[in-house]
């Protein structure tokens, strides 16, 4: 995409509809916290050139995108730290995170991009995650239509949209004109860009390398890079794709404590513990799984048998029948293993 500023796409418009009237709506979604100031500093530590170059874009998008701040690169101390991760365990190519201080200022901002992911993307591509997180940096959070702030990267791009758009611009403006501002909950805040995102229960399934209906056991934690990750023992009770001769598998997910407070993305939060669900798994390791598309990949196991998605699922084709999943869930797995 050529222009910094173009008209809402369809699932925009489709949006303001349902709203029901013919104004603009509001899509875009705040955090709650705002950077010190309109002019922050960004820093590049690392990292390929392919992401260097990424991150110098998305910072430079916004900077002429007429949001009302303008966001610099530096070598020096800087308001908010970029860098690059490689990590095949987890669901999501780019990731932002920071504390919400006091009056809502955010501090200890980072962001990474991970090139597990992006190194296979295009430059567009890759400069869109670097965009998108760079827009949680300045306060965004995730709004579902054809924006900026799209939480799925393949959303954005079968949207067309790699730099800021209208809505995009408006919420930061609306952090950054604000002459009073509620105050935010002080607290750690962390928002993950997935690399995934899948509509129906075939796709779900044709990309996992394993299914299981598994309910959560213990948990232990990590912090790597300022980044939290729990790893869960799922306890097995069936192998619905894939399979292995033991009843246990231990799943990967970015989410944890951090000085004595949780850190998660609100979209996919934490597994617990004594929960009960169908997940849909990528190997990474000998026994080692993330659940694929964040939120699209996990069904909790509710009472009476029936099984939800998470809200902020993208899958639709699923019914409240806990048998019925297990029984599309097989028939796929069957119809996979006899082509």
């Amino acid at each position: 995409m050529k222009t910094l500023i173009r008209p809402l796409g369809a699932a925009a418009v489709a949006f303001a509809l349902l709203a029901g009237g013919t104004a603009t709506a509001q899509a875009y979604n705040l955090s709650g916290g705002h950077l010190p100031t309109t002019s922050p500093s960004y820093k590049i530590n690392g990292g390929s050139s392919a992401s260097r170059t990424a991150w110098s874009a998305g910072v430079s998008d916004w900077n002429n995108a007429g949001a009302g701040v303008s966001p610099s690169t530096t070598s020096g101390s800087a308001t908010v730290a970029l860098s690059e991760a490689n990590d095949s365990s987890v669901s999501w190519d780019g990731i932002t995170y920071w504390n919400n201080g006091a009056n809502g200022v955010m501090t200890n901002v980072s962001a990474q991009l991970n090139a597990a992911y992006t190194a296979g993307y295009s430059a567009s591509k890759r400069e869109g995650v670097a965009a998108h997180e760079v827009g949680h940096t300045l306060g965004l959070a995730h709004s579902n239509s054809c924006v900026l702030m799209n939480p799925t990267t393949p959303d954005r791009t079968n949207c067309g949209v790699y730099r800021p758009q209208q809505d995009d611009i408006n919420g930061v403006r609306a952090i950054y004109g604000a002459s009073s501002r509620a105050a935010a909950q002080p607290g750690t805040v962390m928002h993950l860009s997935q690399a995934e995102s899948f509509k129906d229960l075939k796709s779900l399934h044709r990309s996992a390398d394993a299914v299981v209906v598994a309910s959560v056991g213990g948990q232990s934690s990590t912090v790597k890079d300022g980044i939290p990750f729990t790893d869960h023992n799922l306890k097995v009770r069936a192998w619905l794709k894939g399979g292995s001769s033991t009843g246990s598998a231990t799943v990967h997910q970015t989410g944890g404590p951090v000085d004595g407070a949780l850190m998660q993305d609100d979209r996919d939060p934490l597994l617990q513990e004594g929960q009960t669900g169908i997940y849909f798994l990528r190997q990474y390791a000998p026994g080692k799984f993330f659940i694929i598309g964040g939120a699209d990949g996990r069904f909790e196991i509710t009472a009476g048998n029936s099984v939800s998605a998470l809200a902020s699922s993208n899958v639709k084709d699923v019914s409240g029948s806990l048998s019925d999943l297990v029984s599309r869930t097989q028939g796929l797995t069957r119809a996979e293993g006899s082509r």
